[in-house]
Parts: C-alpha cells; structure tokens; sequence
C-alpha cells in the first residue's frame, strides 16, 4: 500500500505517509500486539485518536485517519477484504482558521524593500500562488509568454504536491518582469551560480524585508500564497477559481478565504437602493 500511494505525490507527501503509516503502526503494537489488519474495527481507530490528540492538532488527526482510510480501501480494491471495518469513522470537528496576508500597502512596501534580485521572485509568488516547491523548481520550459501561462507539472526529479497539472494565468506586470529575465540557465529563478533557489534562504530574505519595512507581521512564504488568494477573493473572484489557482485537491481547502468573499461582496452591494412609487 505504501509504495501505491506514494506514486502520484511529492517527495514531501511520501515522507508525511510513510511517518503517519508509522504511527498507526506503532500504536498497533504497543495497545494490541496480536491484531491483524482483518480485525481493526472502528473502536481502534477512535482509540487511534484520542491517542494521536494528545500529541498532535485535530486538523492533523483528520489527515492521519484519511491516509489509513485509504489504505484499506486499498485493501478491499485488491479483494484481500470484503468491505472496509473503518468505513463509518468521522473526522474530527476542525476550525478553519483566517488566513494571514499582506494588505495592499504591505505589498508596496515589500516590493519595494526588495533587493532587485529578490524582486522578481517575490513578485512572481504574489502574481500566482505557487508554493515555494513549485516555484524554486520552475523551468523556462514551464512557461509561454506568448499564450501567457505558467505550467505547474511533475516532474522527473519533483513532484507537485497534489501531482497534478494546472496552469496558471500571467498578469501583464509579471509578463513584464519574466521577459526581462536572462535565460542563461535551466531555472526561472536562480541563485548567484545559476543554482536552485533555496527555500530557507527565501524565507529569511522576505522575513528581513518586512521587519526594514516595519510590516508587523509573522510571515512566512506561504504567507505570499495567502495574499495572492486573498486579494482575488476581495475582488469577487469565486472560490472554485481560486481553488483551480492554488491547485486544492478539495474546495474545502479554500473555504478559509470564503469570508473574505462574503465581506466584500456585502460591500459591493450595499449601496443599492431602489426607488419604489
């Protein structure tokens, strides 16, 4: 099952199923040593937890009970079970927390904080929503400036998280700034010996520009990917559109910009006024 599920994910997804196969499996030994998999019944997967939420959030739970969900209907796909035992157990209630984003003042200021060599990156994050990943792995080959898109694929040496392809539009101010870019190298974005960017790097980069800036925020570069999402969703762009953006594998993983959406569409509509005779 391991080797299945880890086909079609990035490299980081396989080590996240491997270590969450690996607690289920523990847990296995240390509270019912004897059990074969044939007789894991619902109650074992509640155990399961109660146990994993001592230690870990219920959003992470939820994500630990889908992996091991799968595995067994995995097991039934291959006719090793008639049915799945642990087909009834319900996810944890979870709270969809707000996302943090830059402002449209904090964007000017970063950008305008921003190294010249840094600015194309950080630019290129706010224009598209891509994930550090897939943007520090982003080749010349990936993009058509004459129909304007950035291909987000997988790769021979990388994997996107959902593996998935998607293909994001570019604005005409990134179309701008990519033009002028050298092509001197495989990478879109390099660093000074024409290398992959690093992401801690990037990080540590952007961090030291909003503190200059005197942007009073925690960020990070995932923060970028908010903001990017967040000003489509004050502008009235549908959540399903922002989902094929992002590249959600689900809509509910876009449902924590929904009200954002919602404040401003009320805003948008507020002054209607109707005369009636």
């Amino acid at each position: 099952f391991g080797k299945q599920v880890e086909v079609n994910v990035s490299q980081n997804t396989k080590v996240r199923y491997r270590e969450v196969l690996g607690h289920f499996r523990k847990f296995i030994e240390a509270n019912y040593a004897d059990i074969l998999i044939h007789q894991v019944r619902e109650f074992h997967i509640e155990h399961y937890k109660g146990e994993r939420q001592k230690l870990v959030k219920p959003r992470t739970v939820n994500f630990e009970v889908v992996l091991i969900k799968s595995m067994f209907k995995y097991v039934v796909k291959n006719k090793y079970l008639p049915e799945s035992p642990i087909s009834g157990v319900k996810m944890l209630p979870v709270q969809h927390k707000k996302p943090i984003f830059l402002e449209q003042e904090e964007i000017t200021l970063l950008l305008n904080g921003c190294p010249e060599r840094f600015r194309p990156v950080y630019l290129t994050f706010l224009h598209t929503g891509m994930r550090a990943g897939e943007l520090i792995n982003l080749e010349w080959s990936d993009i058509d400036l004459n129909k304007n898109v950035i291909h987000i694929r997988p790769k021979d040496f990388w994997q996107p998280k959902t593996a998935k392809e998607r293909v994001i539009p570019i604005t005409a101010q990134l179309q701008k700034v990519l033009s002028k870019l050298p092509r001197k190298y495989r990478w879109v974005f390099t660093n000074h010996l024409g290398g992959q960017l690093n992401r801690n790097h990037l990080r540590e980069v952007l961090v030291r520009i909003t503190r200059d800036q005197g942007i009073d925020m925690r960020i990070g570069l995932h923060t970028l990917r908010h903001t990017f999402a967040s000003q489509l969703a004050m502008q009235g762009v549908s959540l399903l559109a922002i989902r094929d953006l992002l590249g959600h594998s689900t809509a509910d993983t876009t449902l924590i910009y929904a009200h954002l959406s919602q404040n401003h569409l009320a805003e948008a509509v507020k002054n209607l006024n109707f005369r009636v005779k």
